[in-house]
């Protein structure tokens, strides 16, 4: 069992399912859909899912430091530069109005929980105003829900991520102000979890996991990395299926870096717990 938002930070393990290397390994995936990363730390740790993953959050880090050993076992989204699968987004009514971090002071925000990386990502722009994450609003929302919330006035700015972000963006009701790359440029952002029993108890299987899993990761890189046309009109009709979304707009946003080698940036990992 793994647990997925269905987000372009999926992709890896979307693309592996659908090119048939968990098959390879003798995996079958029962894929859990969540609204948010945070909602799989406890099943997690119960074993009820072995593999799940998302934003790193305070979740994650209070379980372990409670010894519940989940854990941190591959890069499933990082920002580095080119890669803001991520943004800040304004509403139209108020796009004149907020042009930088200083006028998002007092404003409704929508993020997708409390206590997570893009968490820090924004505190980081606020402090450029000399704001802190203390002088916005924050409102914990689905990334399903942003855009509407958005439209009917509820929030006044949201941070997204991919595919949601482009959903909204073109739909008109909301401006980009910034990507996240140009905030917190190399943020490990999304990082692939096991359960303990998963990774010490079915040590094999959980190997074999990995190795189909970074069979995904490569065949990603060639697809939005190396822009092989052919590999990314593949993975833009694998990830079109799997999340929903058309296929045209995985062609056109902007994807999370996925390291080929499934490497987690740790020194990033450590920045966030210190935020």
């Amino acid at each position: 069992k793994w647990g997925s938002i269905s987000s372009a930070s999926d992709s890896a393990l979307f693309i592996a399912e659908a090119k048939g290397y968990f098959k390879e390994q003798g995996i079958t995936l029962d894929t859990q859909v969540f609204t948010t990363a945070a909602n799989m730390v406890a099943p997690l740790g119960q074993n009820q899912l072995q593999v799940g993953g998302g934003v790193v959050g305070a979740g994650l880090f209070n379980a372990i430091g409670r010894g519940i050993n989940i854990k941190i076992v591959g890069d499933k989204g990082n920002l580095d530069p080119g890669n803001g699968f991520e943004g800040i987004v304004v509403r139209k009514q108020l796009a004149d109005t907020i042009k930088g971090p200083a006028d998002l002071k007092g404003k409704m925000y929508a993020m997708a929980s409390l206590d997570i990386t893009p968490e820090v990502t924004l505190d980081t722009y606020l402090r450029q105003a000399g704001l802190t994450i203390k002088d916005v609003n924050i409102v914990p929302l689905g990334f399903a829900d942003m855009q509407n919330a958005l439209e009917t006035g509820k929030i006044d700015a949201a941070g997204p991520i991919e595919p949601w972000l482009t959903r909204i963006l073109d739909s008109g009701v909301a401006k980009l102000l910034v990507r996240s790359d140009a905030i917190t440029p190399g943020q490990q952002q999304s990082v692939l979890l096991f359960s303990e029993q998963f990774a010490t108890q079915q040590k094999d299987v959980a190997v074999r996991f990995m190795v189909a899993y970074l069979k995904g990761a490569r065949f990603y890189n060639d697809a939005f990395v190396k822009k092989d046309p052919a590999k990314r009109a593949e993975a833009a009709d694998i990830l079109s299926k799997a999340t929903k979304f058309d296929a045209v707009r995985f062609e056109k946003m902007t994807m999370p870096g996925i390291d080929p080698d499934g490497k987690v940036d740790a020194g990033w990992l450590q920045t966030d717990t210190q935020s």
